[in-house]
C-alpha cells in the first residue's frame, strides 16, 4: 500500500500552487502583522512556517535592517520565500523543523503564521518556543472551524478527515503559563467555494490536505450532494502575543 505524504511534502508539492490559493492565509498574515506593530520594535526575529513570504516580506519591509531568520520544512516554499525577497540581505532562510527548535540564545520575536496546528505536540512545542523567544506571537485555527464541512460528513453517516486543531480553552491555558498576555482574540475568515469538489482542491492547493490518522476516505459524491450550495469554509483563527521573559 502506498503511504500517504506527510505534511512536509504535502506543503513542498503546493509550494507552486499556494499564492494563488492561499487566499485566507494571506489575510492572517496581515491580521497578525497589523497587531506586531503595537509592540517595541525588535532587535531580531524568527518566523516559523514561513511557507513563501506572506509574513516575511511584511517583516522585510518594516525591518529591513533587523536580522530575520525565516524557517519553513518544505525546501521549495523556503526557495521561493528566498527568491521573492533576496533585495533584503538581513533575511536569512533555512529549511528545518521548528518542533525542535533550538536557538543558541534568545532572540526578540519569536513569529508564526497559521503553522502551530500542524504540530503533533503544539503545547510542547509552545513551551519551547517561549524559552527562546522574550515575545512569542502566532496565528493558529481553532477547533469550531469548518463547521459545513463536518456537518455535511456527519449528515452523511462519514468522517472529516480534517487534520485536528486546538481548542481554545487549551490553548489559552497554555499560553497563560508562557508568560503575559499582550494580546489575545479570535475572528472569522470565511471563504466561499462552489461546491465540495472545489473546498479539497483548495486544500490540495496549499498544502492542508493532510488527514488524521487513520482515516478512510470520504465519498465526495455524497459530500456534493449534502452541500447544493457550495461551502463556506469557515477558519476560525487565533491571534496571540505572550511576552514571555526569556532571558
Amino acid at each position: 500500500m502506498k503511504q500517504p505524504a506527510s505534511i512536509a511534502q504535502r506543503f513542498d508539492d503546493a509550494a507552486l500552487t499556494y499564492d494563488q490559493a492561499a487566499i485566507v492565509q494571506l489575510r492572517v498574515a496581515e491580521k497578525l502583522f497589523a497587531l506586531l506593530q503595537e509592540l517595541p520594535p525588535p532587535q531580531h526575529i524568527i518566523e516559523v512556517g514561513c511557507g513563501t513570504g506572506f509574513l516575511t516580506q511584511s517583516l522585510c519591509k518594516q525591518f529591513p535592517d533587523v536580522p530575520l531568520l525565516a524557517l519553513d520544512i518544505a525546501p521549495t516554499m523556503i526557495a521561493l520565500c528566498q527568491n521573492r525577497l533576496q533585495k533584503y540581505p538581513n533575511l536569512h532562510c533555512k529549511v528545518e523543523d521548528a518542533q525542535t527548535l533550538q536557538l543558541p540564545s534568545a532572540v526578540d520575536w519569536l513569529v508564526s503564521s497559521l503553522s502551530l496546528q500542524w504540530f503533533d505536540q503544539w503545547p510542547d512545542c509552545l513551551q519551547r518556543w517561549a524559552q527562546q523567544a522574550r515575545t512569542i506571537a502566532f496565528s493558529v485555527p481553532l477547533e469550531g472551524s469548518f463547521s459545513q464541512w463536518r456537518d455535511a460528513h456527519q449528515r452523511t453517516g462519514q468522517r472529516d478527515g480534517l487534520h485536528p486543531l486546538p481548542d481554545e480553552a487549551t490553548l489559552q491555558k497554555c499560553c497563560a503559563s508562557l508568560g503575559t498576555f499582550r494580546h489575545f482574540s479570535i475572528a472569522t475568515e470565511t471563504l466561499h467555494h462552489l461546491n465540495a469538489l472545489d473546498f479539497a482542491r483548495t486544500l490540495r492547493a496549499i498544502g492542508a490536505s493532510q488527514p488524521h490518522r487513520q482515516h478512510s476516505p470520504a465519498s465526495l459524491r455524497r459530500i456534493l450532494r449534502a452541500l447544493p450550495n457550495g461551502v463556506d469554509a469557515e477558519y476560525r483563527i487565533a491571534y496571540v502575543i505572550v511576552e514571555t521573559g526569556a532571558a
